[in-house]
């Protein structure tokens, strides 16, 4: 679970199980399941988790903010694969400064992150799929003017 926990995402099948199961062998969480637990979820429900070391589905993972979505078994290898390749597409430069960006808002106060979002975007609007993107979303626009 503390591996999934560390994910940026966390797409799971259906058939998926989440458990802080340590207690049950007399254990402490490790690979930062105190961390990011509470982060993802809440403080009552990271205790609650790690002390009762329950199992909960991926029905109740997806509910309490641990899963980002859930997909049918069936599907699972093909829907993961399609989205990775979707993700692959898309700009890399805003990808990796946004996920900067959202980490850095759960440590950061608010006027660091919106400085750290206008030194991105003025890295991002000079990139060559901002321009191309820009230009398309006005061609669209004149479009439908016209």
């Amino acid at each position: 679970m503390n591996l999934a926990l560390a994910c940026d995402l966390r797409l799971v099948s259906s058939k998926a199980s989440f458990g802080q199961t340590f207690i049950n062998i007399a254990l402490h969480p490790d690979w930062g399941g105190t961390y990011f637990l509470p982060h993802l979820t809440n403080t009552a429900i990271a205790l609650d988790l790690i002390w009762t070391g329950r199992v909960i589905s991926a029905e109740q993972a997806f509910q309490i903010g641990i899963a980002n979505k859930i997909i049918p078994h069936e599907q699972f290898r093909e829907s993961v694969e399609a989205y990775a390749q979707d993700l692959a597409k898309r700009p890399k430069l805003v990808i990796s400064k946004a996920k900067k960006g959202v980490y850095e808002a759960v440590r950061a106060n608010l006027e660091a992150l919106l400085t750290h979002e206008e030194i991105c975007q003025a890295q991002c609007i000079r990139s060559k799929e901002a321009k191309e993107g820009m230009e398309t979303f006005l061609r669209q626009r004149l479009l439908r003017k016209g």
